[in-house]
């Protein structure tokens, strides 16, 4: 695309002044206009396409300090061709004149508009070689951005990937310890805990290549979590899901909710007897995303300095890849009430 723009830029140029010569120079020559168009058109015409080849010379000739002299050489035997080409066709335009009149005063119109064409040329030449040169000083300076926008992209995607599979390993291990236990206890929660294991795990590998998914995908993978965990807590754990209509289809990280609902489930409500309740949320504030989950502090007699978590310390590293500063996550306590929220600016995404 880029290529035939210039080709029409080029051309439109130098068609221009093929105009304005032929007029001008038939009007010096005291020539009608129509023949001095005519006499002088043909030339510059066929010059229009020889001009272009410059594009080729300006391509295999880059300019830089290295070669500069190599470069010069070429379009100074590029410029003495053009020239020297220029003439010949006038005077063959004006042998060919001379045949259809029988008159020989088209070579003397020849002679006389020689320095005239071969000043034009030079300066189609040179107009042509500059305007080549910035085409493609533009289309390469826009070719290395996308090849470093590519090449960023796939280091974020590596990156996610190595992040994502600490994730999962994670989770299989809890959920492998549970199903353990139960097959010794309870066989018919053990395959109901199997099946909600199997759809929790096809959500995974459907959207495992996913940078991003909608709120309301994360939220029904987010009840297939839960279900995991209410076979394995039975009456302990209370939900309560209060997620926004308006927020359903915004996009956020995958496996970010579920990995607030594990911590919270995990230092919070299982390390009391009665249980707890998890409170999730996804409202819009302030041109925001807000995702939130509650749950129970840990009690304090059971306090560990386990800081964030692998979890939450793996999200925010996700958080930041995808979205840099326009989302973060924070972490407080309130009224004997552990609040995870992460927050994401609609539209923000970098």
């Amino acid at each position: 695309m880029l290529k035939m723009k210039s080709t029409l830029l080029i051309v439109g140029s130098i068609g221009i002044i093929i105009l304005i010569i032929a007029i001008g120079g038939a009007f010096i020559s005291g020539l009608p206009i129509w023949s001095g168009v005519l006499f002088l058109a043909l030339p510059l015409i066929i010059d229009v396409f020889l001009v272009r080849s410059t594009w080729f010379l300006a391509k295999s000739n880059p300019i830089q300090l290295k070669n500069i002299t190599s470069v010069l050489i070429t379009h100074i035997v590029g410029l003495v061709f053009f020239g020297v080409l220029q003439v010949f066709l006038l005077f063959a335009t004006a042998g060919l004149f001379s045949i259809i009149n029988a008159d020989k005063v088209w070579d003397l119109y020849a002679e006389a508009l020689s320095p005239t064409l071969i000043f034009a040329s030079s300066i189609a030449y040179i107009i042509a070689s500059l305007i080549n040169y910035l085409i493609i000083n533009i289309r390469d300076r826009f070719e290395n951005e996308q090849k470093i926008i590519r090449k960023e992209l796939q280091i974020k995607k590596s990156e996610l990937n190595v992040l994502k599979s600490v994730i999962q390993p994670h989770f299989l291990f809890n959920a492998f310890n549970t199903l353990t236990a139960l097959i010794e206890t309870e066989n018919e929660k053990a395959g109901e805990f199997c099946r909600g294991l199997s759809d929790y795990l096809r959500y995974s590998l459907k959207h495992s290549n996913k940078v991003l998914v909608t709120v309301e995908e994360e939220m029904e993978n987010l009840k297939n979590y839960l279900d995991i965990e209410k076979i394995r807590m039975g009456t302990r754990l209370k939900i309560e899901l209060n997620i926004e209509e308006n927020t359903k289809k915004k996009l956020i990280l995958p496996f970010s909710i579920i990995t607030f609902a594990e911590n919270g489930i995990k230092h919070g409500i299982s390390n009391y007897i009665e249980g707890g309740k998890l409170e999730i949320s996804a409202r819009i504030e302030n041109q925001k995303v807000l995702l939130s989950v509650i749950n129970p502090i840990m009690p304090k007699d059971s306090l560990k300095k386990e800081g964030d978590g692998i979890g939450i310390s793996t999200l925010k590293k996700r958080l930041f890849i995808v979205f840099k500063e326009k989302a973060v996550i924070n972490l407080f306590e309130k009224d004997n009430k552990h609040y995870s929220e992460m927050v994401i600016g609609i539209g923000n995404r970098k």
